[in-house]
């Protein structure tokens, strides 16, 4: 359902974005609502990646090898 939004720019903010639309071929409309899908995915991901890694730090990495006791570490 889409439904429509009052915004209030600057003049000179409207002629720049009227060229800018201009050039990528569709309206201010289309260029805002573009834009903000796209900031919108970006965060998803943003949290989606963070979750992952915070579950990665705290599961740890493991590289093979054995682990001693801390006495068989410090053996002289």
């Amino acid at each position: 359902m889409k439904q429509n939004l009052t915004l209030s720019l600057d003049k000179d903010l409207i002629k720049k974005a009227k060229i800018l639309a201009a050039h990528h071929e569709t309206s201010i409309t289309g260029l805002l609502a573009s834009y903000i899908k796209r900031m919108a995915a970006e965060e998803q991901l943003y949290e989606e990646s963070k979750v992952k890694a915070l579950e990665a730090m705290e599961k740890g990495l493991s590289f093979g090898g054995k682990r001693g006791s801390r006495e068989s570490l410090h053996d002289r």
